[in-house]
């Protein structure tokens, strides 16, 4: 897990990169496994590993399908989101975003990445945390502004983050884009750069 993501307490933004590193590190050990319990000739010993062995995956399956069931509510379908944010991205603009990687993705070949941001971490003026989004909010220092809906329950930072983001809009942005939950605001013609 990379450090900066450790330091500021955000560990589930990298969750779904860790994905290929697991399959192949369950390969390595799958095999280390077999060739382990085939050099065992204690018939007993051979047993009982094996046995712990399948309880222990039958409880990691177990314990993995209730976290993908809490988990599944966050993935919700972005296709028209991110429709709009790629057509509506212009070259160059600064993205809040706070579905993440799809919008950034989205937006990709019109802005840096490095003008994205996500809620992970900000920081504005010298100040980090929720006061430095709304801050930049109120200084106009985003061009488009995604925020989700209450379609699932955030995380408290996260709500947080929400709360100054949208009591901060003002004038300066407009809502151009609604769909279910998802809310693209965009920094209207006359204060654009």
């Amino acid at each position: 897990m990379p450090l900066n993501h450790l330091l500021v307490h955000i560990e589930t933004s990298t969750n779904t990169h860790a994905f290929v590193p697991y399959m192949f590190l369950s390969i390595v050990s799958g095999t280390g496994l077999a060739v382990y319990l085939s050099a065992v000739k204690n018939v007993w010993l051979n047993n009982a590993v094996r046995t712990v062995l399948l309880i222990g995956m039958v409880l990691l399956g177990y314990f993995y399908l209730m976290h993908y069931k809490i988990e599944s509510d966050y993935f919700i379908d972005t296709t028209n989101l991110r429709e709009f944010v790629s057509v509506s991205a212009k070259l160059d603009d600064k993205i809040l975003t706070e579905v993440g990687t799809q919008i950034v993705l989205a937006a990709y070949n019109k802005t840096s990445p490095g003008n994205s941001y996500t809620y992970d971490w900000f920081e504005f003026n010298g100040i980090s945390g929720p006061k430095a989004y709304g801050m930049a909010v109120k200084d106009g220092y985003f061009d488009i502004i995604q925020i989700n809906g209450n379609w699932f329950t955030r995380r408290p930072i996260y709500q947080q983050i929400s709360d100054n983001v949208l009591s901060n809009l003002d004038e300066k942005y407009e809502l151009k884009y609604k769909e279910e939950n998802f809310y693209v605001y965009i920094r209207s013609e006359r204060d654009a750069k």
